[in-house]
């Protein structure tokens, strides 16, 4: 899930009626669908929501790891993303304030929690 839509390619808007449902108990709308490019992979996450009013963008692991036959080691300092086949690290990242940091630009880093 992400806020920023230029972080998006391939936008539709999303006509369904289903909301995401935060800590506090709110539903938050969704307003479209598309696809996120990770930079430095071959790695495009399909069906990412647009939710305008989401704090912190979120990552569906059990999505990522099966669509991309992958998977992840979580450190106390970090992650890898390797490649269930090769082993291949694909992606790494660092923890920043209890959040995994995954970088969806070059220059910019997102965390994804």
């Amino acid at each position: 899930m992400i806020t920023d839509t230029s972080e998006v390619q391939g936008i539709h808007s999303y006509l369904g009626n289903d909301f995401v449902m935060v800590g506090n108990g709110n539903g938050l709308q969704i307003s479209g669908i598309g696809q996120v490019s990770l930079p430095a992979t071959d790695i495009k996450l399909n069906n990412v929501l647009v939710v305008p009013d989401i704090k912190k963008k979120l990552l569906s692991v059990s999505q990522l790891t099966k669509e991309h036959n992958c998977y992840f080691i979580f450190y106390s300092w970090g992650f890898l993303l390797k490649d269930m086949r090769t082993k291949q690290v694909l992606l790494k990242g660092y923890m920043v304030d209890g959040l995994y940091l995954i970088q969806l630009r070059q220059h910019t880093n997102s965390l994804v929690g």
